[in-house]
């Protein structure tokens, strides 16, 4: 077994292609310095590999000892997926991955992740776990795209560049957007503007404790879990009032969340297309108020 390619010209798998093959192709072609734009072949399972350049790649087929298989153990062969994260991903994103590398291992090599998981799992429990999977999403566009493998990889590789830049966001973005937030009051209250939406908790693990945020003509703030000051306190109706606006429901209100926690002049499921008159620093007065008011 051997993952070979310098700079390879074609990535190999087989045919009716499982989540190992895709996930493992997926995984060549994105962390492979050379193979963004290598070909994808579509093989026997038993091919022998004689057509192989040296520098193509072949994945979870054994290809005559040309490709790569899955580490055995006894009567156990594992997944070629696990074999490619840990060739090609850099360690940070295979932290990022290391519970879908798992799923994949654990998929190739029991058949049913939830039972391998939890040997006792009812049926009906365990149904509900595999018929929402990501291997369910596999059968799906299988059946959707039957005989197609190409478009079928093409899909399934979309939700992995998602995942890929969900996690980008979360741990690289975010954690930036934050350092760059404007604080005001000791630190107790951020301001961030066209930040990812994950930055938030970055900031309250900072030691923020209402973080103000505006995207476009968005804007609002949020409390840290734990806190118990409301953000429809009257300070901050006050000066949401004296700015000729409202809050109740409706797409020229403030919105408040029933527990306090959440008030907003749009949102991202329910955007506004015209900026709120409330300023920011009469805004952040208002919070720092209400946090003054509140008992501890």
């Amino acid at each position: 077994m051997t993952l070979q390619g310098v700079n390879p010209v074609r990535i190999y798998t087989h045919v009716e292609v499982d989540l190992d093959a895709v996930f493992s192709v997926w995984m060549v072609k994105v962390f492979h310095p050379n193979a963004a734009a290598a070909q994808v072949c579509f093989v026997p399972a038993d091919w022998n590999g004689a057509e192989m350049d040296k520098h193509d790649i072949a994945v979870d087929i054994h290809a005559g000892g040309k490709g790569v298989k899955g580490e055995q153990s006894g009567d156990e062969v594992g997944s070629a997926a696990k074999v490619v994260a840990e060739t090609y991903m850099p360690k940070r994103e295979r932290s990022w991955f290391q519970y879908l590398i798992r799923y994949a291992h654990l998929k190739d090599t029991n058949g049913s992740v939830a039972q391998s998981l939890q040997p006792k799992m009812g049926y009906r429990d365990r149904r509900l776990f595999d018929d929402t999977s990501l291997h369910a999403v596999l059968v799906g566009f299988k059946a959707l795209f039957p005989g197609d493998d190409y478009k079928v990889c093409q899909r399934m590789w979309e939700i992995f560049d998602g995942y890929l830049l969900s996690k980008q966001e979360r741990y690289v973005d975010a954690p930036r957007a934050a350092a760059e937030a404007q604080l005001f009051h000791n630190g107790s209250i951020a301001l961030i503007e066209g930040a990812p939406r994950s930055t938030a908790s970055h900031l309250f693990k900072a030691g923020a404790k209402i973080v103000i945020f505006k995207n476009q003509d968005n804007l609002g703030a949020l409390r840290k879990t734990g806190l118990s000051v409301r953000l429809d306190a009257t300070p901050i109706r006050k000066v949401i009032e004296k700015a000729g606006e409202e809050i109740g429901e409706g797409p020229k209100r403030w919105h408040v969340q029933p527990d306090g926690r959440l008030i907003s002049w749009g949102t991202y499921k329910a955007p506004r297309t015209v900026a709120s008159r409330v300023s920011l620093s009469n805004l952040v007065d208002a919070i720092a108020e209400a946090l003054e008011d509140t008992p501890r």
